[in-house]
């Protein structure tokens, strides 16, 4: 059976994916794993380089992780590889980051206002609490077991 132009692109696609998720498995720190695995995708590979497609968002932020993609693409193949960048265009991936950023930025806004029972509750402990900046960060409190009323 004689395969066609789009099967061979289909397949070379498949083999791109699965040699991006080995690079990312060998990613050592998880948020950047899953940040790689969100905003970038492997776009072309060779014996010497490598091309990964960005999202037009998150460009400066991986690009700023180069050296982790050099280490796991290093342990992956057994050597050095030069790295390409570049922007890509799928709608997908920057609609996601989009929401994602959108997310982020309401998630801000929250913690950034956090309600008045949490400031009125802050003059009760020290600023220095880790159990009280951890409650502030969830617009919660701190409750004392032992007071009794």
């Amino acid at each position: 059976m004689k395969k066609t132009l789009p099967n061979i692109k289909s397949n070379i696609s498949i083999e791109l994916k699965e040699k991006w998720a080995v690079i990312l498995s060998k990613v050592e720190l998880p948020s950047t794993r899953m940040l790689l695995s969100q905003q970038a995708e492997l776009v072309n590979i060779d014996s010497n380089s490598i091309e990964i497609g960005l999202s037009k968002n998150w460009e400066n932020m991986i690009k700023s992780r180069k050296v982790l993609i050099e280490t796991a693409l290093e342990k992956t193949f057994g050597h050095s590889m030069n790295i390409n960048f570049s922007t890509k265009k799928d709608n997908a991936i920057d609609s996601k980051s989009s929401i994602e950023s959108e997310k982020n930025k309401n998630q801000a806004n929250i913690a950034a206002s956090p309600s008045k029972e949490v400031n009125k509750s802050e003059k009760n402990y020290p600023k220095e609490s880790g159990s009280k900046n951890l409650a502030n960060f969830f617009n919660g409190e701190v409750i004392d077991i032992d007071e009794s009323d």
